[in-house]
């Protein structure tokens, strides 16, 4: 999996973009990295899986707080976070949506970008 993050402090949004499969033994680490900094500046974050291939599974949607988040702080979940994905994975990435929801989390899944900005940034 590759992962590139690049941060817009005009706007205030971290910015990662995976493409390859996302596989949890990658993923996990860096995404709670990536909050943890999004936390530490007070940022939102938008995460484009669009190009990527789903290798997670829904226990996986289910668990990744307690696995990834918490260990490294428990309000990692309350951070802003957009979703962009393909249409390959939306289904997939609703249930983690509806999942994280569940949970105490703040994400949304999103087809555009466009649509995504707009909402992490507060504007209808």
């Amino acid at each position: 999996m590759k992962y590139e993050e690049s941060v817009d402090d005009s706007r205030g949004i971290i910015f990662v973009k995976t493409t390859g499969p996302l596989l949890r033994d990658e993923l996990g680490p860096a995404a709670a990295a990536t909050r943890a900094k999004a936390k530490e500046l007070n940022y939102v974050l938008l995460f484009d899986f669009s190009e990527s291939d789903n290798y997670l599974s829904l226990v996986d949607a289910v668990n990744w707080f307690k696995d990834y988040y918490d260990p490294v702080d428990t309000s990692l979940k309350h951070i802003r976070s957009a979703h962009l994905v393909g249409e390959q994975t939306e289904d997939f990435f609703q249930f983690v949506e509806t999942a994280w929801l569940n949970r105490g989390g703040y994400v949304k899944v999103f087809r555009d970008e466009q649509s995504a900005l707009e909402w992490l940034l507060g504007k209808p």
